[in-house]
């Protein structure tokens, strides 16, 4: 029963807004139909094209299957059937509601979000963010088989937009560390020092530019190097990017095996936080860039308040690629506005004002193919660095009433960013 409700829901949802295809796809603006979600190019804009052929963006919102698993929705569960089937035909009620198209761009876990085109996720089975040799053929194959098989679970959905893989890589000096401490023997650490001597000459010269006292090359590791060194950071970024190379070389070879009808969509990189170098690689690679809005910024006024256009434009002449733009906050002050470490929280109307105009201002690009809410309903990790209760960034309170004025704004945004991209 729960099966036909969702699929009459969709059919409605989709019908109602006005020329859809089953997918949400814009039936008057059309491509030619792969029988898979793909990208393409109409007059300088960019578009996901579903599989029926018709333009698609996507507007989401993400970590509604964790809510609905963790404690914090026993409210929301109690007052939408009792149970966790009926709490998630509930829940994709209300994202038709507010005009999202599209499900999650994190683990689609239950199947009621599913009918909406998601995203879906590989994770590593070892190592880590960063702890595995990409110069070792062992270590390589062992990745490129389990990124495969993982793949593979993904094959004939055709709901997906893309696979990813982990959330947040670390590409920094920490994962040039891991290189420099290998043991000598390592194909890692031949590959640094390889790269190393073709930059320095002697050791004597490396010491004098990174300000270390090592012996020989082969006794270089972390110890010593100084992050704050301009050099040092150079010549990390440049290394990181023959890592990158070796790696996103791999991945996608390894999830088009295993799901050769997928877009590869990589990780996801927070703006501004990562090297130039890196970017560049990821691009190559990339079907869709996927990036992140830098939630805790310590600049004013704070990310949230505005689309930082500078970063994000930086961010495509280096990937060339369409982008999509995974958990942005808008936080709202659920009382009076107030200041913290972390910028001017206004109150639910200015901020919603302001999450409008994020919405907007991103679409305005032409490489926005996509942008997924942080967050849907719920609590958030990073929600503790504000005062406890005087802070939410959601569309939905706990009990999966409104927010009134952010609902309003929100649904008025959707439409607008809809009717703006197709037309």
């Amino acid at each position: 029963m729960t099966k036909i409700i969702l699929l009459i829901l969709t059919v409605f949802f989709f019908t109602s807004c006005s020329h859809t295809d089953q997918y949400g796809g814009n039936t008057a603006l059309t491509f030619p139909a792969t029988g898979w979600f793909h990208t393409a190019e109409k007059n300088g804009r960019q578009y996901f094209v579903t599989p029926e052929g018709n333009a698609y963006i996507a507007i989401g919102a993400n970590h509604i299957s964790k809510f609905l698993q963790r404690k914090g929705s026993e409210e929301f569960i109690a007052n939408n059937g009792g149970d966790l089937p009926s709490a998630c035909s509930a829940m994709r009620c209300k994202l038709g509601d507010l005009h999202l198209n599209a499900g999650e761009a994190y683990s689609a876990d239950f199947e009621e979000f599913r009918d909406l085109p998601y995203i879906a996720n590989i994770h590593y089975p070892f190592g880590g963010k960063f702890g595995f040799d990409v110069f070792d053929k062992e270590t390589m194959s062992k990745l490129a088989s389990s990124f495969t098989e993982e793949a593979q679970k993904f094959a004939n959905d055709k709901r997906i937009l893309g696979i990813t893989l982990i959330d947040l890589p670390i590409w920094d000096t920490r994962r040039v560390n891991f290189y420099r401490d290998l043991k000598l023997a390592s194909a890692g650490k031949q590959a640094y020092l390889k790269f190393i001597q073709k930059n320095y000459a002697s050791i004597e010269q490396l010491n004098k530019a990174y300000g270390t006292a090592f012996d020989s090359y082969n006794a270089i590791s972390s110890k010593g190097i100084s992050k704050k060194n301009l050099i040092t950071k150079k010549d990390d970024d440049a290394f990181l990017g023959l890592v990158a190379e070796e790696f996103y070389r791999m991945a996608r070879v390894a999830v088009k095996t295993g799901a050769p009808n997928h877009m590869f969509f990589g990780e996801r990189y927070v703006l501004r936080m990562y090297p130039d170098e890196v970017i560049k690689v990821v691009g190559k690679y990339v079907d869709v860039f996927c990036t992140q809005a830098l939630i805790l910024s310590p600049q004013r006024p704070p990310e949230w308040q505005y689309f930082q256009e500078d970063g994000y434009d930086h961010e495509y002449s280096l990937t060339k690629k369409p982008m999509i733009v995974i958990d942005w906050a808008a936080p709202f002050s659920t009382g009076e506005s107030y200041d913290n470490w972390n910028g001017f929280i206004k109150n639910e109307k200015e901020a919603s004002d302001d999450a409008a105009k994020w919405l907007t201002d991103a679409f305005q690009k032409p490489y926005t193919i996509g942008v997924f809410k942080c967050q849907l309903i719920g609590y958030h990790g990073n929600d503790k660095r504000f005062p406890k209760g005087k802070m939410k960034r959601t569309y939905l309170q706990d009990d999966g009433s409104s927010f009134e004025y952010r609902t309003k704004k929100t649904i008025e945004a959707h439409k607008q960013v809809l009717d703006t991209v197709y037309k």
